[in-house]
């Protein structure tokens, strides 16, 4: 899961665990009044919406949880959740040359090993032995914008995809897309001015990350009759 989302999510939690909390509770004996509450968190977070995990996907969750103890009296066997994105979680199989470039870069030990290296592609364990030569380790920080061999791999891959010059100066690696649409969001929005124009529906990332940052999301409905396009 992407940083950006993970913290969406846990604040949104949070946020909705203090809302709930009675206005006049007490946080210890002492009758001192509650530094943190529902009223005193930042607003934005407040307001922040996260529908993909909201009451839908809990009460889901709870009967699938009667499901599998066998509780309830259900029309239906299993629970197929689509509230986000996932197709692995419904059996889709991940590339196998990154899992295999990964899992010889964070063990480099296998490399050690020429059964184990010979069981894999020679391609993933050249792959391996460039960027574990490049980092030296995969716990080590990297540099701000990404790995300058990856980022130059990249660059690469844009040049022979697009037919344009493409620099790795000019190359971000972020873990996710979420974390590069707040990284971006974050640097264009300066006030409640400040509009994204997002069509609807929408993925939820949008909505959330605007009213954190304090600006507008100008929603959108595009229009199937005349092929999708913007209407101005």
């Amino acid at each position: 899961m992407a940083p950006a989302r993970r913290w969406l999510r846990a604040a949104s939690a949070l946020a909705a665990l203090l809302v709930h909390r009675a206005a006049g509770e007490e946080a210890c004996a002492s009758g001192e009044p509650a530094l943190l509450s529902g009223e005193s968190v930042n607003p934005r977070v407040r307001d922040a919406e996260y529908a993909v995990r909201g009451p839908i996907l809990l009460r889901a969750l709870e009967m699938e949880a009667d499901l599998a103890a066998g509780r309830g009296n259900y029309p239906f066997k299993q629970i197929v959740k689509c509230n986000i994105g996932n197709p692995q979680a419904l059996g889709q199989r991940p590339i196998t040359f990154s899992r295999q470039v990964l899992s010889l870069v964070l063990n480099p030990a296998l490399l050690d090993d020429a059964s184990v290296v010979a069981a894999f592609p020679s391609d993933a364990v050249a792959r391996a032995r460039r960027y574990l030569a490049a980092v030296g380790s995969a716990g080590a920080y990297s540099e701000s914008q990404g790995v300058t061999l990856v980022r130059e791999e990249v660059a690469a891959f844009i040049e022979d995809r697009d037919g344009v010059r493409a620099s790795k100066d000019n190359i971000f690696l972020t873990a996710g897309a979420s974390q590069a649409v707040q990284q971006l969001l974050t640097i264009l929005i300066r006030s409640q001015d400040d509009a994204v124009l997002v069509p609807i529906p929408q993925y939820p990332l949008y909505s959330s990350l605007t009213t954190l940052l304090g600006g507008h999301m100008a929603g959108y409905l595009m229009g199937e009759a005349n092929g999708w396009e913007l209407d101005l």
